[in-house]
């Protein structure tokens, strides 16, 4: 394994963990506060395929379709 390689997957993971934090940042408790928890804390709470869907529908709620945009 080329240590350029693993530069790039701890890279990856380092920008999809602050994309998560950011993303549920955006949400908010019942409270009405906004979501502060880091990714480990969201990570323990939720599986990684429920943080993709999560983070999935929070891209598509606040970027618009292709579709969408061709309307426009």
């Amino acid at each position: 394994v080329c240590s350029s390689d693993l530069r790039n997957v701890a890279t990856f993971t380092a920008l999809w963990q602050r994309q998560v934090e950011l993303f549920f940042g955006l949400l908010q408790t019942p409270t009405g506060e906004p979501v502060t928890e880091t990714y480990d804390e969201i990570a323990n709470e939720f599986p990684e395929q429920v943080i993709r869907e999560i983070v999935k529908k929070i891209d598509e709620a606040i970027r618009p379709s292709y579709k969408d945009a061709k309307k426009n």
